[in-house]
């Protein structure tokens, strides 16, 4: 009678300690290192399409696309996420802050150009951003546009393996 207890406790706490692994499994969803297949469309503030794929693999963790694959950490297989990476956060090396000069609107003036603030131009057959102007200069930047832009990415989860 006790070894059939014995054998029924142990049984149950075997039975237990699987269902727990498999409910935590399922709960857990994706995390660091395992690899996870998404769709995904990246838009600038204007909704043009800056990137997309219909199925990229990658594993979480290793930056395939910087600052996306660690949003996908706790996701599941299914899932759609909407996430807004900055300007800063993607571009911040790429941004240059020595392609950024200051100009007097006479300068511009001179050269055909309009100076308005937030305006591109096409000055010396280099495309400017007028950031700012102030006192009568004018703040220009040539860092490619997308540098100065936050991008939303509409990402959906189709496939994840655990590591």
């Amino acid at each position: 009678m006790k070894k059939t207890i014995i054998i029924v406790v142990i049984l149950t706490i075997a039975a237990l300690a699987i269902y727990f692994i498999q409910w935590n499994s399922t709960i857990v969803g994706i995390q660091l290192w395992d690899t996870v297949t998404i769709s995904y469309e990246s838009t600038l503030p204007d909704w043009r399409i800056f990137g997309k794929n219909d199925k990229e693999t990658l594993i979480v963790g290793d930056n395939t696309i910087p600052w996306v694959d660690s949003k996908l950490i706790g996701q599941n297989s299914g899932d759609m996420i909407t996430t807004i990476i900055s300007a800063t956060e993607w571009y911040g090396i790429f941004y240059d802050p020595n392609k950024v000069q200051r100009m007097p609107i006479y300068t511009l003036t001179q050269a055909g150009v309009t100076a308005e603030q937030w305006k591109f131009v096409l000055l010396w057959w280099t495309r400017y951003y007028i950031k700012n102007i102030e006192n009568d200069i004018a703040t220009l930047d040539t860092n490619p546009e997308h540098t100065r832009q936050d991008l939303t990415y509409s990402i959906q989860i189709l496939w994840h393996n655990k590591k």
